[in-house]
């Protein structure tokens, strides 16, 4: 986990915690929910850490919010994909 943000110094050991939490949260909503692998979910890395960096860029720190935002922008991405 700590590899998606690597270069993101900036963040500090709370923000990267708080990152890695929801992170694995959407990962655990997409597979429940939307029926997605761990193959699925290694190639969408990219989608999801972005959306949690955008948001929390932002000032969002409520890690419920990120993951849910990550998991709708992530569910967005694949809707758009499949057009």
């Amino acid at each position: 986990m700590s590899r998606i943000f690597c270069d993101c110094e900036w963040l500090g050991s709370s923000g990267l915690a708080l990152l890695r939490t929801a992170y694995e949260r959407a990962r655990e909503a997409l597979q429940s929910e939307a029926a997605l692998t761990d193959a699925d979910l290694d190639t969408l890395t990219d989608v999801m850490a972005d959306a949690l960096l955008s948001l929390y860029r932002a000032g969002q720190v409520d890690e419920t919010r990120l993951s849910n935002y990550t998991v709708a922008k992530t569910l967005r991405h694949l809707c758009a994909g499949q057009r």
